[in-house]
């Protein structure tokens, strides 16, 4: 096996990690049960601000780089978060 398939291969069995943050309880809780029954992803976080997302993103992610945060773009408080 070479370099690039034992990267791909070790990529496969990382989860990614996803942040979820919306205003919206309901959407957050929508969105976390959607996406936890996607195989190989987790919801590792929530916010419900921008303020939420700045200090849940590092904690999130530390373990690994295979992370995304998904929000709302209309979110007022998240302006330069992201």
């Amino acid at each position: 096996m070479n370099v690039s398939a034992e990267k791909t291969q070790a990529l496969s069995t990382q989860l990614l990690r996803i942040l979820v943050v919306d205003d919206h309880d309901l959407v957050r809780q929508g969105l976390r049960s959607m996406l936890d029954t996607q195989p190989g992803w987790a919801v590792c976080g929530e916010a419900g601000t921008g303020h939420e997302l700045k200090n849940n993103e590092e904690k999130a992610y530390k373990k690994t780089d295979r992370g995304f945060t998904l929000h709302n773009q209309s979110l007022s408080t998240i302006a330069g978060a992201a």
